[in-house]
């Protein structure tokens, strides 16, 4: 490359205006995303995997991911948007409506028609055709990371150093996971409407019906209440070393939505949280300090009900499935569980 050509490339990478192509405003962001020594570890890795080399022998982070998205820039998509499953994400649970696993709803062409149906609502909505969704299976379930736009923004700027205006559309990641064996779809979203669109698409997709999904109620927290510490006991389920109640709430009776609030290094070091607390109390939320094995600290979990569970890493979810489950937090419907009432609804939907 010529000096002066260089010259001009570093003048549009520095100070990029609205004519600057799309393609390449994706490539320098999704390229800084990943130009860090932990992005280029998951880059060889990812890259390796498939099947490809790099024969610069000390390449710097930035060299190895401008390379990498070189090579392979669908590959680099993919592998940057892995990263959004270790990012801490609030999930609201849905159980299928006969509270059965599935088989594993992986075909191409089923999955193209969903990504598909996505893009006509999120068009609808003024939000573009930019709708991509990366499965990643694993063993007992499968991640969905689901990129799209979200609403155009316009922010002031300096143009070429005069005072503009900058319309853009910014971009989002939203996270589904569906878990095999007990049948439940975790939803990463920001807003109902994204949400009811996830679990409506799903369910009909995959399984023929957009109701599979409903809005019911999963979680109850009264364990705490009735059970106390035995309610935290985990070592009976693998991945699970100790788990410490940090924070509860429970709301009162008396028609007027009054809250407790108990916080501290642990609820029940402290005999005030039960001998205070009515039998009859309606435990809201919680918050958990987890400690998983071969893990050098411990993580946060929290749970609010009706539905939603906060983890650090998605990978957390589905150990903590199994003790919610072992230690009653998850709710035993039989046949047909209780449809949300509207102000348990409207609750849910505030605590997103």
């Amino acid at each position: 490359m010529k000096s002066e050509d260089f010259n001009v490339l570093l003048r549009v990478l520095i100070d990029p205006d609205l004519d600057t192509p799309q393609r390449l405003i994706d490539a320098l962001y999704h390229v800084n995303e990943m130009a860090t020594q932990e992005g280029m570890e998951i880059l060889l890795a990812a890259y390796e995997e498939a099947g490809y080399s790099f024969d610069d022998p000390d390449p710097t982070p930035a060299d190895l991911a401008v390379q990498s998205w070189i090579m392979n820039g669908k590959l680099f998509e993919t592998t940057c948007a892995n990263q959004y499953k270790l990012k801490p994400r609030a999930y609201r649970v849905y159980q299928s409506a006969d509270g059965e696993g599935g088989s594993s709803p992986l075909d191409g062409e089923v999955l193209a028609v969903f990504e598909s149906d996505l893009n006509d609502w999120f068009e609808r909505r003024k939000r573009g055709r930019h709708c991509k969704v990366f499965p990643f299976p694993g063993d007992n379930d499968c991640c969905y990371i689901i990129r799209h736009g979200a609403p155009y923004a316009r922010v002031s700027a300096i143009n070429k150093g005069e005072s503009s205006c900058v319309f853009f559309q910014p971009e989002k990641f939203d996270t589904l996971i569906y878990d095999f064996t007990s049948g439940r779809l975790r939803i990463g979203a920001s807003s109902k409407p994204t949400r009811d669109l996830y679990r409506a698409a799903f369910g009909r997709h995959f399984f023929g019906d957009d109701g599979y999904f409903p809005e019911y109620q999963l979680f109850t927290l009264q364990p705490l209440i009735t059970d106390g510490r035995e309610s935290l006991y985990c070592n009976d389920v693998p991945g699970l070393q100790q788990i410490t109640l940090k924070r509860v709430q429970v709301r009162l009776d008396g028609g007027y939505g009054l809250r407790v609030t108990y916080d501290s290094a642990d609820v029940f070091g402290d005999p005030g949280f039960l001998r205070t607390t009515s039998p009859d109390a309606l435990v809201t939320e919680a918050v958990l300090s987890v400690k998983f094995v071969g893990e050098s600290r411990a993580r946060s979990t929290g749970i609010r009900i009706p539905n939603i569970i906060e983890c650090c890493r998605d990978g957390d979810g589905v150990i903590l499935d199994s003790w919610l489950r072992e230690r009653g937090f998850i709710r035993n419907y039989g046949s047909k569980p209780e449809v949300l009432s509207d102000d348990e609804a409207c609750e849910a939907v505030a605590y997103s």
